[in-house]
């Protein structure tokens, strides 16, 4: 892969390689200098310089050649290898804070609790009425627990591999994200408005109790993304933000 990196271009995409354009430190290292030398030893050859001399030069062209095939590629690899050591240390400094925000998500969606959204829109809202929830149209917090424990066990068994935790913070804030769309939008947002008599003071602020809880934890998890970028160039570009719902 490193032979790759350094002869090809990727930005192609895959499949689509294009050899890389030669630098000028390459026509130097590679072209130039081994050329001069070689040329100063034919000349000295025919000059009849002495032989040290000339064996001087014809070690220099040899260490000039490998110096230009064969120290980039080697320097390449180093610096390859030392990133990835820096991102798997990342990777497991970043690894605890993403299981506790997995346990926090596991408990905004814990139906055994009081003060989840689908218990206070079920009991509070909806006061225990099915068919006033079913106008809602959310899906059931059952689902979304089980959700939360399976990405929580698998951010339990998790590796060290950079490439692995950038595609799980990606499922966990599409995770979130639809969480929000889909449940939490519907109610402060999109509230139909034959339902909209129902939000009395102590639903309301139950309501936006939850909303300001869940606003906190979003925040963190978006100060941990951007911490983790900062830190680890592997974990650029991940998104972090949402469309966080208001109060109602």
């Amino acid at each position: 892969m490193t032979w790759i990196n350094e002869h090809f271009d990727e930005s192609a995409g895959a499949g689509n390689l294009r050899p890389k354009k030669p630098s000028s430190f390459d026509f130097v290292t590679k072209l130039f200098l081994p050329g001069l030398t070689i040329a100063a030893y034919i000349i000295g050859q025919v000059k009849g310089n002495s032989p040290r001399l000339q064996w001087m030069l014809l070690a220099l062209t040899v260490l000039l050649v490998l110096f230009g095939f064969f120290f980039a590629p080697f320097l390449s690899m180093v610096r390859e290898r030392g990133q990835r050591t820096r991102d798997m240390q990342a990777t497991r400094e970043a690894l605890p804070e993403l299981r506790r925000l997995a346990g926090t998500f596991a408990e905004f969606v814990n139906n055994g609790r009081a003060d989840t959204f689908h218990y206070i829109v079920l009991n509070d809202l909806c006061q225990g009425d099915g068919a006033r929830l079913g106008k809602l149209t959310i899906p059931p917090g059952d689902l979304w627990y089980q959700f939360s424990v399976y990405f929580s066990e698998r951010a339990a068994r998790h590796t060290s591999r950079a490439s692995d935790l950038r595609a799980t913070m990606m499922e966990f804030h599409f995770l979130v994200g639809s969480y929000i769309n889909l449940c939490l939008a519907t109610v402060f947002e999109r509230l139909p408005r034959d339902l909209q008599p129902d939000v009395t003071p102590k639903v309301k602020s139950s309501l936006n109790g939850f909303q300001q809880r869940f606003d906190l934890f979003l925040k963190e998890f978006e100060d941990f993304v951007k911490k983790l970028e900062q830190t680890c160039p592997a974990f650029r570009d991940i998104p972090r933000s949402f469309a966080r719902p208001k109060p109602l």
